[in-house]
């Protein structure tokens, strides 16, 4: 089974999330309330941050759970829409952003990360079926979201990687300039300044010649 723990960066918060189409169950509801309202979110899917997850709102057309860290602050909302449908109901999912402090800045991740946001609305299609069939949240259900996250964010990581690295030469290479800077100064400052620096090669060997 798949690594389960996801930095909420890479939640990283927060846009509201397009819902599918969702699925139809042959009960009301009420009883889809009902249902949904006795089940808590995995808290293991939502990182090191998460310290709780709790439910915000609840009525008979729209269920709202949020995740909060250890200070209440809300890092992500889900939330489940309930719509009567012929003989049952229709329920929808939604990635929300949070309420607070993290709003803007998960919400842009969201947005920037559709494959991260496709990870959390997984998460709430299982949470719903899960509750419909009052049964334990199966987590290999989210594996495929969660391996398309992980392909995504691998070329992210490499460019990330070496933008670093060549920012990194031209440091060492600003660095070592800066160096052979003083250096001459340095020089100058001593006494008469060497008759070879700032030459061509072939020049400072024929100065050295000449002396030697």
């Amino acid at each position: 089974m798949i690594a389960r723990r996801l930095p909420l960066v890479v939640l990283a918060a927060l846009a509201l999330a397009a819902c599918g189409k969702g699925m139809h169950y042959p009960v009301t509801p009420n009883e889809a309330h009902k249902r949904l309202v006795k089940h808590e979110l995995p808290l293991v899917m939502f990182g090191g941050n998460a310290a709780e997850t709790k439910l915000v709102s609840a009525s008979n057309d729209k269920v709202v759970w949020a995740v909060t860290d250890d200070e209440d602050n809300e890092l992500l909302r889900l939330a489940a829409n309930i719509a009567p449908e012929s003989d049952g109901s229709r329920i929808t999912t939604e990635v929300i952003a949070p309420m607070g402090l993290y709003h803007d800045r998960i919400a842009k991740g969201l947005a920037e990360k559709t494959s991260i946001t496709d990870v959390y609305r997984a998460v709430a299609d299982e949470q719903v079926a899960s509750s419909m069939a009052d049964r334990m949240f199966n987590y290999d259900a989210i594996n495929p979201a969660l391996m398309k996250a992980a392909f995504d964010i691998v070329p992210e990581m490499r460019r990330e990687a070496m933008d670093q690295a060549s920012e990194a030469q031209r440091m060492r290479k600003r660095a070592a300039e800066q160096a052979e800077d003083v250096s001459a100064r340095y020089r100058e400052k001593a006494g008469a300044p060497d008759p070879t620096y700032g030459r061509p090669m072939d020049e400072q060997q024929k100065a050295y010649g000449e002396e030697y």
